[in-house]
C-alpha cells in the first residue's frame, strides 16, 4: 500500500489535515522527507533507510489520526474487487480519481468516465478524463486514437492534445470515488480547486454515454491487439517472475567475459537470455551449433517478408528524403547485418 497516493488524496480532499511543503514553482511537495519535517514527524537523517521507515510510520500516524475516515477508505482500495465495483464501465457514473499522472495545479485529480474493462487485462478500465479533447472518442477513428494515445507527445501532430485516456489498474490501491462514497465519507469535493468543470464535464459525459457503445468497439479493437512477445519468450518474460541472487551474481561476468564464460543459470529464461546476449554482442563467441540454433531464432522471429517489408519502406522514406540518405542507407545496412 503506497502511501504517496494517500496524502495526494488528503491534499485533494482534506487539505486542512496536514502542512504541505511547497516547491520553488509554488506547487506542494509530496517528498517524504519534505513533508515529513513541515509536519513535524522526521526522525533521523535523510535518505537513510531506517530514518525513512520511521518518519513514514510517523507521517501515516500523523495521517490516520488527522483524517481517520479518509484512511480507513484507502485501506478498503486495496482490495481490487473492491476497486472494480466502482468502475462499472459503459459510460454510466463517473468517478474521481486522484493519481500523480494528473498535474499538482489540479490537485492531481481529475473527473474520469469508466468506458471499457481492458479486453485482455480484466485487472484494469479503461477510463477518460471528462475534458473536451474526450469528444474526440467519438470522431476519431479507432486508428487515430490509437495513434493519440501511444504516440509521444512532442510526435503529435501541430496542435493536439492527449485524448485523456486512461488504464485504472484495479490491483495497485487506486484512489477512486464514486458520487456515493463522497456522500458517504460528507465530502464535497472543491471542483474548482481540482481544475474541474463540472457543468462542462456533465455535457461532455452526455456526449460520450450516447456514443458508449461505438466508443468500446473502438478501445476494443485498440487494446485487444495481442501483445508483440508473450511470457513464452524469454525477451518478453522478464516480469513474469523475480530472478534469484545466485543468478544476478553472474550477470557481471556475462558482460565482463564477452560471451566467453560458459554460465549456467538456475532461471531457464536467463539462460536463453544469455544465449541471445552473446548472439547479438559478440556472435564470433558463438560454437557452430549455436550459430545455427541463432539463425533458425531469426528466420522464425523476423521472417523473410519482414526484411524485405522493412527495406522497402527504407527505400520509399529514402525518396520522400533524400536530406536523410546516410541516415537510412544504415538502417537498411543494419537490417541486412541482423538478418
Amino acid at each position: 500500500w503506497d502511501l504517496l497516493d494517500v496524502m495526494r488524496m488528503l491534499y485533494a480532499l482534506q487539505p486542512d489535515a496536514l502542512l504541505w511543503p511547497l516547491r520553488e514553482d509554488g506547487l506542494p511537495s509530496f517528498k517524504l522527507e519534505h513533508l515529513a519535517k513541515a509536519n513535524g514527524c522526521f526522525e533521523g537523517e535523510a535518505h537513510e533507510a531506517l530514518s525513512d521507515v520511521r518518519s513514514l510510520i510517523n507521517l501515516a500516524r500523523l495521517v490516520k489520526n488527522a483524517a481517520p475516515e479518509l484512511w480507513r477508505y484507502g485501506l478498503s482500495l486495496r482490495d481490487k474487487n473492491h476497486v472494480a465495483g466502482k468502475l462499472v464501465a459503459h459510460g454510466s457514473q463517473r468517478v474521481l480519481h486522484i493519481s500523480g499522472q494528473f498535474p499538482a495545479i489540479n490537485a492531481c485529480a481529475g473527473l474520469m468516465l469508466p468506458l471499457l474493462t481492458h479486453p485482455l487485462i480484466k485487472t484494469r478500465t479503461l477510463a477518460v478524463e471528462l475534458r473536451p479533447e474526450a469528444l474526440h472518442l467519438i470522431d476519431y477513428p479507432a486508428e487515430r486514437i490509437e495513434q493519440n494515445i501511444f504516440t509521444k507527445s512532442k510526435q503529435l501532430p501541430e496542435g493536439e492534445t492527449r485524448i485523456g485516456l486512461k488504464e485504472i489498474h484495479h490491483n495497485r490501491c487506486p484512489v477512486v470515488f464514486t458520487p456515493q462514497d463522497a456522500a458517504q465519507l460528507g465530502l464535497k469535493p472543491d471542483m474548482q480547486r481540482l481544475g474541474i468543470d463540472i457543468k462542462q464535464a456533465r455535457e461532455i459525459h452526455a456526449a460520450l454515454a450516447a456514443h458508449a457503445g461505438t466508443i468500446a468497439d473502438k478501445l476494443a479493437r485498440i487494446f485487444a491487439a495481442p501483445r508483440e512477445f508473450d511470457n513464452s519468450d524469454p525477451d518478453g518474460a522478464l516480469y513474469a517472475g523475480f530472478i534469484d541472487k545466485s543468478d544476478k551474481s553472474k550477470f557481471g561476468k556475462a558482460r565482463s567475459s564477452r560471451g566467453q564464460s560458459a554460465l549456467v543459470f538456475n532461471d531457464a529464461r536467463l539462460s536463453e537470455l544469455y544465449f541471445r546476449y552473446k548472439a547479438r554482442n559478440w556472435p564470433e563467441s558463438l560454437s557452430a551449433a549455436e550459430q545455427l540454433q541463432w539463425r533458425a531464432h531469426k528466420v522464425e522471429r523476423l521472417g523473410q517478408n519482414t526484411v524485405q517489408g522493412y527495406l522497402a519502406h527504407c527505400d520509399a522514406l529514402l525518396a520522400d528524403n533524400p536530406g536523410q540518405a546516410d541516415v537510412l542507407r544504415n538502417l537498411k545496412e543494419w537490417a541486412m547485418r541482423i538478418s
